[in-house]
């Protein structure tokens, strides 16, 4: 052991033996830099406090060497109080780190498989899931896509904005159909004078030539209800249909309220079908960009 003041020595004489040499450096640097900042006999108070110091961890941290890691790790933050802010480890502890796993090369063997395999394991069924159960449930489902803006300085999704999607209709050539959706809360009211919040979605009629799903009653939305100015028209979910309209079998045609305007029922989809999410309405979205 190299030659260190008295009290440092007595000091790493209570610790394990093979971590003795490694934190009488730490100390030796710790001291001297003590010196430097305060003055060599502050320096000494400081050395002859770290024997009472290392008592009382060893007291509490003595047992059974299963324990050394965690007493080294005490030791170099009470002791020397130079864990980086922030960071929480020190170079000692990934020196001691690698020597614990050498000692014990079954367990560092089977940790290493279990997360080298098992984080990836962990992530399969997600991306098989991505890969075959997200097609939408229509005909030729799979060949539907979404598209969006991304930032890649931000590395995150930008807002899709209305003028975007006017932009790739009018310029995109890999897409047989582009549709448009945008969901909100409506106010429904029934024919009692009840009203109630459901979720609707205006849609580019669009959408419904890229499902292919034909309507229960009436008509899907068409592009002359995209047209400033054409009246408002809605088509209802099966789900509200029969909630709100007993199955009304002459509801195409009628007109309801939906929030402060009157619209004209013109069909009934199918039962299952909610575009794009959970969403009971159909309104045109009108995708005038200016």
């Amino acid at each position: 052991m190299r030659r260190a003041p008295l009290p440092l020595r007595i000091a790493v004489r209570m610790l394990p033996e093979d971590a003795r040499e490694e934190v009488l450096g730490d100390l030796l640097e710790a001291m001297n830099a003590r010196a430097a900042a305060d003055g060599r006999a502050a320096a000494r108070r400081w050395a002859w406090r770290q024997p009472w110091a290392t008592l009382v961890l060893r007291m509490q941290y003595a047992h059974g060497s299963e324990r050394d890691a965690s007493f080294r790790w005490r030791w170099r933050t009470r002791s020397l109080g130079r864990v980086p802010r922030g960071l929480g480890v020190s170079w000692l502890d990934v020196k001691l780190g690698i020597r614990m796993l050498g000692k014990q090369p079954t367990l560092t063997v089977v940790a290493g498989l279990a997360l080298g395999l098992g984080i990836p394991a962990s992530l399969i069924p997600v991306h098989v899931a991505g890969i075959y159960v997200t097609s939408f449930p229509v005909e030729e489902g799979d060949r539907i896509v979404g598209i969006r803006d991304w930032d890649l300085e931000a590395n995150r999704p930008v807002v899709r904005l209305l003028h975007d999607f006017a932009v790739w209709r009018a310029e995109l050539s890999s897409f047989e159909v582009l549709g448009a959706a945008r969901s909100d809360p409506w106010n429904v009211h029934s024919p009692d004078g009840r009203a109630e919040e459901i979720r609707g979605a205006e849609v580019t009629a669009s959408v419904f030539t890229m499902l292919r799903v034909t309507p229960l009653l009436g008509r899907p939305l068409v592009s002359d209800d995209e047209v400033e100015g054409a009246a408002d028209v809605v088509v209802l979910s099966q789900d509200v249909w029969a909630a709100r309209f007993a199955r009304d079998p002459d509801i195409v045609g009628k007109v309801i309220g939906i929030g402060a305007r009157p619209h004209t029922v013109v069909g009934i989809m199918p039962a299952g079908f909610h575009f794009p999410l959970n969403d009971d309405l159909g309104l045109p979205l009108r995708a005038d960009p200016t």
